[in-house]
């Protein structure tokens, strides 16, 4: 992927992983530089670190349109569900 490509974009989404180099800077940038942001996506721990399937929290970056704080360039921060049920249950999807 090219950086044109990658610029066109509107919303991206960072999962853990981009913790060094030049991967990092990128990441800065499209943060805007926000320290508090680059903060929390540091603190973000490998899912796969954990011994248990069941225990494992992917969380993400995202940045753009999707955030309600886009208007202020704030990154948006939430883990992931890992089970369908649990997500379905929780939006009150079945009964």
């Amino acid at each position: 992927m090219t950086a044109i490509t990658v610029s066109q974009l509107r919303i991206a989404f960072f999962g853990y992983g981009l913790g060094l180099g030049q991967e990092y800077r990128a990441l800065e940038s499209f943060a805007g530089g926000n320290e508090h942001a680059l903060a929390l996506y540091r603190t973000f721990r490998d899912p796969h670190a954990s011994f248990d399937p069941t225990s494992r929290s992917y969380s993400f970056m995202t940045v753009g349109p999707v955030s309600p704080l886009s208007f202020a360039e704030t990154p948006l921060f939430f883990s992931a569900f890992t089970d369908v049920a649990e997500f379905l249950a929780a939006s009150r999807l079945i009964p």
